[in-house]
C-alpha cells in the first residue's frame, strides 16, 4: 500500500510514475483486507482533497486519485457481492436438513428470509458489511481478552416436566418448581431442572478435528490476542522521505513569454509619448492668418539596438547506484526538492535582472502604518506611470511584485487595529483575497513571491522575530518586460558515462534557458517601511 500512495502522490510531478507500475501497484493493495482497504481509501481521500485544494487544483492528480477510490469501491463490492453468493448457495444446500423453527427465534428468521438482498443498493451492501465486519473483529479482540461468560438456559424435565417456566427464568423460579414439586418426588435420582450453558457457534467443538482446529487457531491467533508488556514485535519502518515545499513560477508565468530558440533577442528601445514631444501641435486660425513659424515636426532618428541572452539553471544531482536502487524513495524526494530549488533560484534571477534595470524610489508614510505605506507607495506609482504612458488600465495591467509575506503583514496589520476604528468588519477572517482585492481596486495586479525576501529562521528558545522593518516593491507596465525561454535541456535521472560507471554512480541533469527583456519603460523598485504598531484612532492622535 505504501508504494501504491508513493507512486499516487508523484502524479503531476517532472517524474510522474509508469502505468504498468501503477497497475501492478494497485493489483497488489487490492489483495488486503477489507479494513486495509478502507484505511487505503481514507489515505486517499486525504491527498484528493490536498490535490484539488487551493486556487490552482491539480486536476490531473485528482483525476487519478478518484480513480483509484473507485477502483476500491468497486473491489469491495465485487468481494460482497461473491460473499453473498456463497452464503445463498450454502443456505440452499442445508434447506430442509433441518428441523423448522418455532417461537420468536422462526419469526425473526421468517421476517429476515422475506428480504430481497439483490435489491440492496451496492453501496449501502459495501457499507453494512464494513461495518459489521469491523464490529465482528472488535467482538472477537475483546472477547480474547477478557474471560468468556455463557448464557444459561433453565428447563424443566422428569416429574417437573408440566411446570411452565419462562425464558428469562432465574434461580427463584428453580426453587418455586422444587417447592411446588416436593410432594411428587418418589426419590432423590428424580431430575426436576436443568440448567446448561448456551456457548455461540464459534465456542463449540465439533466432531470434526480440522474444523475444530480452524476455530482455536482463529481464537488463540496473534492478530486475536491482545498486546500486553509493552511493545516486543520489530517496530514498521517508514520508508518515506517527505518534500516539505511546493514548485510554483509566479513572476514567470506573470509576465508575457516569447520563445527564444536563439538564445536571446535583439530589440530597438520602446517608444513613449516623451520621445514624441515635437511632433504634434496646435496650429490656430490666427496663427494661420499671420504665419510667425512653422508647424510641428519630429525628425525620426535611429535608434540605438538593444539586446538581451537568456542564462541557464541548473540542476544536477549525483546518486550511488546502491542508493538509487535500494533506496528509491531517497532518490525520489531529492528529485523533487532540487526542482523546487530550481524554481527558486530562477525566480531570483528573473527579479534581480528586472530589479537591476529599473529605478530606485522611497516612499515615505505614517509610522506604524504597513497597510497605508503598501497601498500608498502602489498606488502612486500606478498613478504615475498611467498617466506619463495614457493608459486607462484596460489593455495594459500595471504588475506591483512583491513577497508573499507582506500579505500577511498586511494581515496582521488590520489584527491589530483597535475593534470599533476604521477596519473591515472581520478585521480577524480576511482572506487573501481580500487583500489582492485591494490592489485590484487601485488597477495593480499583485504578483505574490515566496522568493523574494525569504525570511531567516527562528531562533531556538529566543522571541519570534517580527516581520522585517521595510520591503521593496517592484512595479512596472505588463508589457514592459518579455520572459524569453529556450528550452530545456533534460538528460533525465539515469545519466551516465565512463567516469560515473567508474564510481558506480548515476546522475540526474536538467537546466533551464531563460531570461526576460526589457521592452518598455518605467519600471521602479520602491522601499516601503513595515511596522507591527497599532495605527489606532487614539494612538495617531497621541501624536505617532
Amino acid at each position: 500500500m505504501k508504494r501504491l500512495l508513493q507512486l499516487l502522490g508523484a502524479i503531476g510531478s517532472d517524474a510522474p510514475p509508469a502505468d504498468k507500475d501503477l497497475d501492478e501497484a494497485f493489483s497488489e493493495a487490492l489483495q488486503a483486507s477489507e479494513e486495509e482497504l478502507a484505511e487505503l481509501r481514507l489515505q486517499l481521500i486525504d491527498l484528493l482533497d490536498a490535490a484539488l485544494d487551493g486556487d490552482t487544483p491539480d486536476i490531473e492528480a485528482g483525476t487519478a486519485l478518484r480513480a483509484a477510490i473507485d477502483r476500491i469501491d468497486k473491489t469491495v463490492t465485487e468481494r460482497q457481492v461473491e460473499t453473498d453468493r456463497i452464503q445463498a448457495e450454502a443456505k440452499k444446500l442445508l434447506d430442509g436438513l433441518r428441523p423448522a423453527e418455532t417461537g420468536a427465534d422462526a419469526e425473526e428468521e421468517e421476517e429476515g428470509d422475506g428480504e430481497d438482498e439483490t435489491t440492496a443498493a451496492p453501496a449501502e451492501a459495501v457499507a453494512v458489511g464494513a461495518a459489521l465486519r469491523a464490529s465482528r473483529a472488535k467482538v472477537n479482540a475483546k472477547a480474547a481478552s477478557e474471560p468468556y461468560t455463557s448464557d444459561i438456559r433453565i428447563a424443566t424435565i422428569g416429574a417437573a416436566k408440566g411446570v411452565n417456566l419462562r425464558q428469562d427464568a432465574n434461580l427463584d423460579d428453580v426453587a418455586r418448581v422444587f417447592a411446588d414439586m416436593a410432594t411428587r418426588v418418589k426419590s432423590g435420582r428424580d431430575s426436576l431442572v436443568r440448567i446448561e450453558k448456551i456457548y455461540p457457534e464459534d465456542r463449540v467443538l465439533s466432531a470434526n478435528p480440522s474444523e475444530s482446529d480452524r476455530l482455536l487457531s482463529d481464537m488463540f491467533s496473534p492478530q486475536a490476542l491482545a498486546a500486553s508488556g509493552g511493545v516486543c514485535a520489530p517496530l514498521e519502518t517508514d520508508f518515506t522521505h517527505p518534500v516539505i515545499g511546493e514548485r510554483s513560477r509566479p513572476l514567470r508565468d506573470a509576465l508575457p513569454q516569447f520563445g527564444a530558440s536563439s538564445g536571446g533577442i535583439r530589440y530597438t528601445p520602446a517608444v513613449t509619448l516623451s520621445d514624441m514631444v515635437g511632433g504634434v501641435g496646435v496650429w490656430t486660425n490666427a496663427m494661420d492668418q499671420d504665419p510667425q513659424g512653422t508647424k510641428d515636426c519630429l525628425t525620426i532618428e535611429c535608434p540605438s539596438e538593444l539586446s538581451a541572452t537568456i542564462d541557464a539553471i541548473v540542476a544536477c544531482l549525483t546518486i550511488g547506484n546502491f542508493q538509487a536502487k535500494f533506496a528509491p524513495q531517497l532518490w525520489r524526494s531529492r528529485l523533487e526538492a532540487v526542482m523546487i530549488l530550481h524554481d527558486r533560484i530562477a525566480e531570483q534571477a528573473l527579479l534581480g535582472t528586472i530589479q537591476t534595470a529599473a529605478d530606485a524610489l522611497t516612499f515615505t508614510s505614517v509610522a506604524g502604518d504597513t497597510i497605508g505605506s503598501v497601498l500608498g507607495a502602489v498606488e502612486r506609482a500606478a498613478a504615475g506611470i498611467q498617466s506619463r504612458l495614457r493608459l486607462t488600465g484596460t489593455t495594459t495591467p500595471i504588475l506591483a511584485v512583491m513577497d508573499q509575506w507582506v500579505r500577511r503583514a498586511i494581515r496582521d496589520q488590520l489584527r491589530l487595529q483597535r475593534l470599533g476604528s476604521n477596519t473591515p468588519a472581520d478585521q480577524f477572517g480576511i482572506t487573501d483575497r481580500a487583500i489582492d482585492a485591494m490592489f485590484v481596486a487601485r488597477g495593480v495586479k499583485p504578483v505574490w513571491m515566496p522568493d523574494a525576501d525569504v525570511l531567516p529562521a527562528e531562533t531556538p528558545l529566543g522571541a519570534m522575530a517580527g516581520f522585517p522593518v521595510e520591503t521593496e516593491i517592484t512595479i512596472f507596465p505588463q508589457a514592459s518586460w518579455l520572459y524569453l525561454d529556450g528550452g530545456t535541456l533534460d538528460l533525465g535521472t539515469e545519466v551516465r558515462d565512463s567516469t560515473l560507471n567508474a564510481t558506480n554512480d548515476r546522475q540526474a541533469f536538467v537546466e533551464t534557458f531563460e531570461g526576460v527583456a526589457e521592452r518598455g519603460p518605467e519600471t521602479y523598485v520602491i522601499t516601503v517601511p513595515i511596522s507591527d504598531l497599532c495605527l489606532c484612532p487614539s494612538v495617531v492622535n497621541e501624536g505617532l
